[in-house]
């Protein structure tokens, strides 16, 4: 008369073992997550988009920095956590050519010009290697420093496909009227 029923895996938890197993479960389930989403756009979406920039150029050097900027001591490159989110890298590129300007962008482009890069990929950061040049798309701060991410286009000139190349050479020109550009991808 004085017993209860219960599911078997209930029984066994009691008063304070029901609270410490209900914590455990919200604990499993939260965590941190650190991930970049871009609007996916296409090519011909950046053409006609009259902020971005587009350029080739070439990485001269690469020197890791802090958030504001310093070089990186011995303790901090050991460090795998503050390596990830706490470091930029400042390239030193050099402009092989201009595709295009954005139409709030400074007119000119030094050939020499620098560009800080966040290095996680979980924030849209990204590496690039030195002596090598890449198609960007971007834009320019009053400075001249040009700035980009992983959401934008960062490919290596060595692929770049035939159809960029006629849009980029005005063999072919982009359709800006049909272009929507845009479509959310994680």
């Amino acid at each position: 008369m004085g017993q209860k029923s219960c599911k078997a895996y209930l029984c066994a938890m009691e008063g304070p073992f029901i609270v410490l197993h209900l914590l455990l479960m919200l604990l499993a389930t939260v965590y941190i997550a650190f991930a970049c989403s871009c609007y996916k756009r296409t090519f011909e979406s950046y053409l006609c988009d009259s902020e971005s920039t587009v350029i080739r150029a070439r990485v001269i050097s690469a020197k890791m920095v802090d958030r504001d900027g310093n070089p990186l001591t011995d303790e901090e490159k050991n460090d795998t956590i503050f390596m990830d989110y706490e470091v930029s890298t400042k390239y030193l590129m050099q402009l092989q050519k201009t595709f295009k300007m954005g139409s709030n962008q400074i007119s000119t482009f030094h050939s020499l010009f620098k560009m800080i890069a966040i290095r996680a990929d979980s924030l849209c950061g990204f590496v690039l290697d030195t002596n090598t040049d890449y198609l960007l798309v971007g834009n320019t701060d009053l400075n001249g420093e040009f700035s980009t991410n992983m959401c934008n286009v960062i490919i290596p000139w060595d692929e770049v496909s035939e159809s960029k190349l006629d849009f980029l050479e005005g063999r072919r020109a982009p359709n800006c009227e049909t272009v929507s550009g845009y479509s959310f991808n994680i």
